[in-house]
């Protein structure tokens, strides 16, 4: 009688153990902890020559070829029937495979690196990461982008770089040297990361306003096409300083205690003019440095000023000559 499970040497006389039918593909056997043998998931899979597109045919048709095909959207009719993120072994005339279970492992030839199996992705054990676990980035790592950076994750999402961190940031950033930039709800700010809630610039679609102190000290408005300063506006040939009103129709408004200086003291320098508004403008009234106020051309007032209306014993009209009074006349 043969002794079996030594030194066996004809193929027929290997049997199974008992436990084998029942097992699934990439199953082992094991020693469980009461002494027994068992089955149990291999986590560590055969090394693979390349994790592959699986949408895309075998690179390689090679009899003991072993692939994981863990990307692409959809399984290129050349692997046969094997499923997407499958481990895969070609026999010379198919594919066979093995699903991978969660935590399963598998080293890539080609990349030179293990892979972790999570359930739904195979990912990289291992790979140099900016963050610890608690989310912050290490002293002294420099983080380099080469691909399209992605945030995500709702109205929550933000991404901050800075040296005092603000609670409403969305996106900012702060330098060492306190200037400051951040977009949020729309807008960009553009300030300073010492007195940002007081003095900074808004972007936004409706114009740019410049703030100090916390109040806006200029504005270009898109929707009313004006542009604001500290105590007036422009807008098309309106130019108001003192208020950011007009008074009446009027397009140039002066509100408020006005000084205008000119050009010297002499009496021949004008420091305010007056002209009619014809093709050929003349001076109509001025006001000189020295002080003499001049009408048409002649120093002072001189014109006959007649009022409308009135009931008897009111002045009708008044007449100057050279600023004097020297006539009025009133309703009979």
């Amino acid at each position: 009688m043969p002794t079996l499970h030594k030194n066996i040497t004809a193929s027929a006389d290997i049997h199974n153990p008992k436990w084998f039918p029942d097992a699934n593909n990439g199953d082992v056997a094991w020693r469980n902890e009461k002494g027994e043998l068992e089955s149990t998931d291999e986590l560590v899979l055969p090394a693979a020559l390349n994790f592959v597109d699986a949408s895309v045919a075998p690179p390689t048709t090679n009899d003991g070829d072993i692939y994981v095909l863990s990307s692409g959207g959809s399984v290129h009719v050349d692997w046969g029937a094997v499923s997407l993120d499958d481990w895969v072994r070609y026999d010379g005339s198919a594919w066979n495979s093995i699903t991978p279970q969660k935590s399963s492992l598998c080293y890539d030839k080609t990349t030179d690196a293990l892979f972790s199996y999570d359930g739904t992705d195979w990912a990289q054990v291992g790979v140099d990461s900016i963050y610890t676990a608690s989310g912050t980035v290490p002293t002294s790592v420099v983080a380099t982008l080469t691909d399209t950076l992605t945030f995500s994750g709702g109205s929550g999402t933000e991404f901050n770089i800075y040296s005092t961190l603000r609670a409403d940031d969305i996106f900012t950033v702060l330098t060492n040297g306190g200037g400051s930039w951040k977009a949020k709800n729309g807008n960009i700010d553009i300030g300073d990361g010492s007195t940002y809630s007081n003095y900074y610039t808004r972007f936004s679609e409706t114009g740019i306003k410049s703030y100090g102190a916390g109040s806006v000290v200029h504005e270009i408005n898109n929707v009313t096409g004006k542009v604001y300063f500290m105590n007036g506006y422009m807008s098309g040939q309106d130019f108001i300083i003192g208020s950011n009103s007009v008074i009446g129709s009027e397009e140039i408004s002066l509100q408020g205690r006005t000084l205008v200086q000119g050009a010297g003291t002499a009496g021949t320098n004008i420091a305010f003019e007056v002209y009619d508004s014809d093709t050929t403008p003349a001076t109509k009234f001025e006001i000189r440095s020295n002080g003499d106020i001049y009408t048409n051309g002649t120093q002072g007032l001189s014109n006959t000023y007649t009022f409308g209306g009135g009931s008897t014993g009111d002045i009708a009209s008044m007449t100057f000559t050279n600023g004097i009074l020297t006539a009025v006349t009133t309703v009979p």
